[in-house]
């Protein structure tokens, strides 16, 4: 496969947490395609939260041969990487006296991107926001503020989005939405990385996906029919 089809590669990477023994997650390579969704797969302590901190910069203990994004060599700390990818992590409590309309600000800020009213309105509506637009992430319910973060990532839409367990504290209307969107955003061309627990989020939305499991990241494989086929991608690299 060639970089030009490839959203973002890591070859031979090792992540651990500093002042711990060995590696929490470490793989031959990983590759996010262009138009993609990719699903991270694995149990709880797996790894899949600390890779995603990793790729969002957030983890500076890690090594890595390659680190590659839209076809330029990079690093998870460069700017021009951070303004080419955005991350949705599952229980962001970051800037708890802000709203939605100051996270979206900043983020058009540092993106140098201007959604559209229509479209703000639309993610809004979609998830049933309306009503908290001004509400301080601090009183907002974890739904609600996971919610805020999504709609904001879905704005500004860079080429590579993250999603940590992004279907977490979400109601029915707003898990179905964000299904919706997340194939939308693959069919415009964007790349998404999407970690869950849930079988069917991989079952509705991935087209490859990436398994951890024992402390290695595999993959990609293509998408088993069915829950069970999806858990077994676990139980076979445990054994």
């Amino acid at each position: 496969m060639s970089d030009t089809a490839e959203a973002l590669k890591v070859r031979n990477f090792s992540v651990w947490h500093k002042g711990r023994p060995g590696a929490v997650l470490r793989g031959d390579a990983f590759v996010l395609r262009r138009s993609c969704v990719t699903g991270l797969l694995g149990g709880n302590g797996a790894g899949k939260t600390t890779f995603i901190r990793m790729l969002s910069g957030l983890l500076p203990t890690f090594v890595c041969s390659d680190f590659i994004s839209l076809g330029k060599r990079t690093f998870p700390s460069d700017r021009g990487f951070k303004i080419s990818r955005m991350v949705v992590f599952t229980d962001d409590r970051s800037f708890p006296l802000w709203t939605f309309r100051d996270l979206l600000l900043f983020a058009q800020k540092m993106y140098g991107v201007s959604p559209s009213a229509e479209q703000e309105t639309y993610l809004v509506e979609g998830f049933g926001f309306q009503d908290h637009l001004l509400t301080p992430f601090r009183n907002l319910s974890s739904g609600n503020s996971k919610k805020a973060r999504l709609i904001v990532a879905l704005l500004i839409a860079p080429p590579i989005i993250i999603l940590d367990e992004p279907t977490d504290f979400l109601d029915f209307i707003g898990t179905e939405f964000l299904y919706e969107q997340i194939i939308q955003k693959r069919d415009l061309g964007h790349s998404i990385l999407m970690s869950s627990h849930i079988t069917e989020s991989f079952i509705r939305c991935a087209d490859e996906i990436f398994v951890a499991a024992d402390h290695f990241l595999s993959g990609p494989v293509s998408v088993p029919e069915g829950a069970q086929g999806i858990k077994k991608l676990i139980e076979v690299r445990n054994e």
